[in-house]
């Protein structure tokens, strides 16, 4: 009997694995006994990675699922697992894989996950590449130079002949050039003045001291910038200033058009208030009131015809065609209420 029994439930496992695979012809299995599956869901947010198990006792115990992407749902608990499925809950050895997983994804899809990003490890300090070594050699042989001795700048010509041409009037004065500070510090077109002389040349008149600076070349291209600048300036504002007669005519034509449009509109507001007072005439609620009234008017004049006939008003030929006519368009119209309050 349990051998039968273990037979019976391979042969069930088998057969809602088969059905699964079929159904889902993208889920990945990623064991050989067919036991796991990855699933992918896309949802709103993005797509969610499921992992099914199937345990061992399967069918008769539930499915294992879990979510191995990060995810925020009320479905899932804290370490991923699906715990709140109402389907998974109620789990049958004649429920359906299929069924369940479908259950699964209208779910995340109705209600799309959030998904948790992973914080990034953070990364060290870092330092500079090791220096190369071979063997037997020692470390000390190729270490870097505690101090780096920059190479004194070198002169042009003309720098050189400026250097060697100007001596300092005061040698007490005579401190240190812009030249023997770091290279990234120093300013390459002073480097061959002294600070006596350049004090002297700032002291001096505004003219003589400007003719010196103009004299690097310094300003030439930001003057020949600013002048550019204000030409293209200049050319734009002739050129917005020529458009002005086109744009003014256009302006008018514009001015005109809007004009006409709200003449027609006025036109089509006018045309549609009265469309819609016509209408109003024939309106289902109007057509009832009318035809309640017909339809009693026709009513009252064939019991006025019979009223008249039990009288003796009337003989009885002129009584029977009189009244004949009278019911029958009582009863079109009544006919016509009926189909009117149905429609």
């Amino acid at each position: 009997t349990m051998f039968l029994r273990k037979t019976r439930r391979g042969t069930t496992k088998a057969a809602l694995v088969e059905e699964f695979k079929k159904r889902y012809p993208n889920a990945k299995c990623i064991n050989h006994d067919n036991t796991k599956f990855e699933i992918r869901v896309p949802t709103r947010n993005g797509t969610v990675e499921l992992l099914m198990t199937l345990p061992v006792g399967f069918p008769d115990q539930r499915p294992i699922i879990t979510a191995k992407t990060h995810i925020r749902h009320h479905l899932f608990d804290s370490s991923m697992r699906l715990v709140g499925h109402r389907q998974l809950q109620s789990w049958s050895s004649q429920s359906k894989l299929g069924s369940l997983v479908d259950s699964i994804t209208s779910d995340l899809q109705a209600v799309p996950p959030n998904f948790i990003k992973t914080a990034s490890v953070s990364q060290g300090p870092s330092f500079p590449p090791p220096v190369a070594q071979f063997p037997g050699q020692s470390s000390q042989a190729y270490a870097r130079p505690v101090q780096y001795q920059p190479r004194p700048p070198q002169y042009s010509s003309i720098q050189q002949s400026r250097h060697t041409q100007y001596q300092p009037t005061h040698p007490s004065r005579d401190v240190k050039t812009h030249s023997s500070l770091a290279p990234e510090l120093g300013f390459q077109i002073l480097d061959g003045y002294k600070i006596g002389e350049l004090e002297n040349l700032i002291e001096s008149d505004e003219e003589q001291l400007n003719t010196f600076i103009e004299s690097f070349g310094i300003l030439t291209a930001g003057k020949a910038r600013r002048d550019n600048l204000y030409k293209n300036v200049e050319n734009l504002a002739k050129g917005n200033l020529e458009l002005r007669p086109s744009i003014e005519e256009s302006t008018k034509e514009i001015t005109g058009i809007r004009k006409e449009v709200k003449e027609k509109m006025d036109s089509v507001n006018e045309l549609v208030r009265r469309q819609n007072t016509v209408m109003e005439k024939f309106s289902k609620d109007v057509l009832r009131k009318k035809l309640s009234e017909a339809v009693s008017k026709a009513d009252e004049a064939s019991e006025e015809t019979l009223q008249k006939f039990n009288d003796g008003d009337l003989e009885l030929t002129k009584f029977i065609n009189s009244y004949i006519k009278a019911r029958t368009l009582y009863h079109k119209r009544l006919a016509k209420q009926e189909r009117l309050n149905y429609s």
